[in-house]
């Protein structure tokens, strides 16, 4: 009999206890969240691995590192910029080098993450790295910025003038080539035309005018439908050196550049 109560108990025991599966699992919690965020589920990626991360880490090495981008770019998709500098910010401290993946990011995310990297290396909470090696002592990182206006009347220039002004040489050729050649026939075949006044030679040169004037038009307005599409009334670039620093030390970035000039800030 006391067997019987003895199993009983352990019995009662053993199911009380609390299970510890693969729901408590930080390598099996790390695949659920790298595949809701590979779905783009970011909120079920926040809800994630804000537990596994936060206040304190729960995986380490590469999954830490990988974890910590998931996390700081899912409040990027989520609009919270806040936290996205906070978990960027643990993100960089533990791994200087860190970058974005321009084949998976949006170039608005990399800028934004490219501006707080400069912010903390600015202020001495992580190191500059130029292609994973460490600057030299007496070097300076040198971020410089072009800021380029383009009014958008520029695009409706036929000939390929958006083409040219927006730095597409290629398909402004394009377009500067067919819509001259066809006005060129259109005016020939009108000089013929008028000289002509009868036979087969006047009513070829009627079909070349009206022809070629189609194909002006049709290309006159490809080309202007394709400069408005992807015309970029204001458009940044960035680059970014190592300079020797001056023997006064860093100077102050100068304020802000004309149009279409270039803004070096030194830290």
């Amino acid at each position: 009999m006391s067997v019987r109560i003895f199993t009983a108990v352990a019995f009662v025991v053993i199911v009380a206890l609390p299970a510890r599966g693969e729901d408590d699992d930080p390598a099996q919690i790390f695949a659920l969240a790298e595949s809701a965020f590979e779905y783009q589920d970011y909120k079920k990626t926040v809800a994630l691995l804000e537990p596994l991360l936060n206040p304190k880490p729960r995986v380490a090495g590469k999954r830490l590192r990988k974890a910590r981008e998931y996390l700081g770019t899912s409040y990027w998709w989520l609009k919270d910029k806040g936290r996205f500098n906070q978990e960027m910010t643990r993100w960089l401290i533990l791994e200087s080098a860190a970058e974005l993946d321009s084949f998976f990011y949006p170039p608005e995310m990399i800028r934004d993450f490219e501006v707080l990297k400069a912010k903390l290396i600015a202020n001495g909470l992580i190191q500059a790295f130029d292609n994973g090696a460490p600057p030299k002592r007496d070097q300076v990182l040198v971020i410089e910025r072009t800021r380029v206006e383009r009014p958008p009347a520029t695009a409706w220039i036929p000939f390929g003038g958006g083409q040219f002004a927006a730095g597409r040489n290629g398909m402004g050729a394009l377009f500067l080539t067919t819509e001259a050649l066809a006005l060129g026939a259109n005016i020939g075949a009108w000089g013929w035309m008028e000289s002509r006044r009868d036979g087969a030679g006047r009513e070829a040169a009627i079909i070349t005018m009206y022809t070629s004037i189609g194909v002006f038009a049709a290309m006159a307005v490809w080309g202007i439908l394709d400069a408005r599409l992807r015309w970029k009334t204001v458009e940044e670039t960035e680059t970014r050196r190592y300079e020797t620093a001056p023997p006064d030390g860093p100077k102050v970035a100068p304020e802000p550049a004309p149009v279409g000039g270039s803004i070096p800030w030194r830290h």
